[in-house]
């Protein structure tokens, strides 16, 4: 099939699925560009984008036997190894053992060029994020061009290496199509926040916990013009957070204890998916744990159901987080607004509250 056409990417994964499957290797059912011959020790995965491969293993000679196998069939194969490597634009540094650090250099130096924003900002941005005042003028069309093309490759920043920014690329995102001269300053403050922050990225660590999985989610009540509140989630393997997430939520809830809850069932079932990967890559792991900082929402989702006049209007459906608990796939436990990861994607943060979420979420600054 002709590059480009509906059916060649299928055509392509069954053509690139059936070498390996030919080689020994079988597909996570959960995410099925995920490969893995053996187990433990001896374990080898392939992540598949298109056709880029990331192989890992313990030992180099197996790692030597895929490439080896791959090129037998398709002649032209380039091969990279080394404990730093290239991945779609992004240089992964596996040099500290149980650790890895992703940085994305190329990129936010090529989006700095073609932004023409000069200048740095100590934060994404600034409390009025989420304000939108009537009588602005809008943006022109050519401006409006660049406002689309550049909150695109935020995004894209945001959900690999960047993810203080997500919150300020959240919002933006709803504005593409009516982005007016705030939504450019707004815009230009988060591109010089980027240069400040260049050679900033994510580490990778696991830690002591191992692969358990946790999700933070957390709600901001009624921040949005339309009076819709703002929810934001993270989650973790142990302790490194592999995903987050900032979005305004597609409902008007009645108080904060709503949100939450709204926000809870939204977000939760990204850590079944993420759990039921990690079991499906060979490690035994306990239920999900939720944390949450809100206690009366904590305690709707304790009961399955509303049981005052104040939250009987709250649509039966979020209350399906009570069916997983008894069956042992998620426990909820507290957990502090002060500690809690999820805040810094509900909210534009400053100063040190900013820098300490930050951290949280990218685990980037060394301990001294």
């Amino acid at each position: 099939a002709l590059h480009g056409c509906v059916e060649a990417a299928k055509l392509w994964y069954d053509e690139l699925c059936g070498t390996l499957k030919d080689i020994g290797f079988t597909p996570n059912p959960e995410e099925t560009c995920v490969f893995n011959k053996g187990v433990g020790e001896s374990q080898v995965t392939i992540v598949l984008h298109v056709d880029d491969l990331l192989v890992t293993a313990r030992d180099k000679k197996q790692l030597q036997h895929v490439a080896d196998k791959l090129k037998a069939k398709y002649k032209k194969v380039q091969q990279h190894s080394g404990p730093i490597v290239s991945y779609l634009g992004l240089t992964m540094d596996f040099s500290t053992p149980g650790e890895v650090r992703i940085t994305q250099e190329g990129y936010i130096d090529t989006l700095l060029a073609e932004s023409g924003v000069e200048g740095t900002a100590k934060t994404p941005a600034t409390e009025d994020l989420f304000v939108v005042r009537d009588g602005i003028e809008l943006a022109s069309e050519e401006d409006s061009k660049w406002f689309h093309r550049q909150t695109a490759r935020l995004l894209y920043l945001s959900k690999r290496t960047k993810p203080e920014i997500l919150v300020g690329t959240a919002f933006l995102t709803t504005r593409v199509t009516k982005c007016d001269q705030d939504d450019l300053g707004k815009l230009r403050r988060l591109i010089r926040y980027v240069r400040s922050a260049r050679d900033r990225g994510l580490c990778l660590k696991p830690g002591n916990e191992g692969c358990e999985v946790s999700i933070y989610i957390d709600a901001a009540y009624g921040v949005h013009s339309d009076c819709k509140s703002h929810t934001g989630s993270a989650i973790a393997v142990g302790q490194a957070i592999l995903d987050s997430s900032s979005k305004r939520q597609g409902i008007v809830t009645k108080s904060s204890t709503e949100a939450e809850l709204v926000g809870a069932s939204d977000e939760l079932g990204k850590g079944f998916h993420m759990r039921r990967f990690i079991l499906n890559q060979g490690h035994d792991i306990g239920p999900v744990t939720l944390y949450q900082d809100n206690l009366s929402t904590m305690a709707l989702i304790d009961k399955g159901k509303s049981t005052s006049g104040r939250t009987r209007h709250v649509d039966i459906r979020y209350f399906w987080i009570k069916e997983r608990i008894e069956s042992g796939e998620v426990i909820v436990k507290h957990m502090g607004t002060t500690k809690m990861i999820a805040d810094a994607m509900t909210k534009p943060l400053q100063g040190s509250e900013f820098i300490r979420e930050r951290q949280a979420l990218t685990n980037w600054d060394k301990e001294n």
